[in-house]
């Protein structure tokens, strides 16, 4: 019986608003991407979490206007997709990944633009553009078509809620002093993801 309740929800999601589902599993291909491309491996704690922020984002789009929304979904999906670009790039290089504040330093490479073209970027580190181009052929394809659904949003928090202390309970229990320390950030991204 929860079963079929469970399963009816979610194809109700999946045909009334086909741009949440398009959003949530494009980013978190994106995250995928971003480990596999960087380190090479995944960890089931870090997929946990970035599928935990990213159920959270995309059904708190819900309690936003539809008119809204497209902007919501644009600059969401700018800033994690800028991330995993940058992260890409960084790690290219110096097998790690970038820091907030490192971001400041970035107005430098102009000075030494060449060097960064011709020994950074590689054509995998721009494959995570494809999303934008998914949600602009989403828009033109669907229109969103549902309000503001409350009872929807609390239904996803719940679910990234799940997600999120499952994540939490798996060990190494270490795992929050790195985050707090930010030491090794290419541990703290197999941990707690990307995002």
């Amino acid at each position: 019986m929860k079963k079929n309740i469970f399963k009816n929800e979610l194809n109700n999601i999946i045909k009334e608003e086909p741009i949440v589902v398009l959003y949530i599993l494009g980013n978190f291909l994106n995250a995928i991407m971003l480990r596999l491309f960087t380190t090479g491996h995944l960890m089931v704690r870090g997929v946990l979490f970035d599928l935990g922020f990213l159920i959270f984002l995309g059904f708190l789009s819900f309690i936003i206007d539809k008119k809204k929304r497209k902007i919501y979904y644009a600059i969401t999906s700018f800033i994690m997709v800028a991330t995993c670009v940058a992260n890409s790039l960084y790690y290219n290089y110096y097998g790690s990944y970038v820091s907030v504040s490192l971001l400041a330093t970035s107005v430098f490479v102009k000075d030494f633009g060449d060097v960064v073209m011709d020994m950074v970027v590689r054509l995998c580190d721009f494959s995570y553009l494809w999303l934008f181009i998914a949600i602009g052929v989403s828009y033109k394809k669907n229109k969103i078509t549902t309000a503001r659904n409350k009872l929807r949003f609390k239904e996803g928090l719940v679910i990234s809620l799940i997600c999120l202390a499952i994540g939490s309970a798996m060990p190494p229990y270490n795992a929050f002093s790195r985050l707090y320390k930010l030491w090794n950030r290419a541990a703290v991204v197999d941990y707690f993801g990307p995002y």
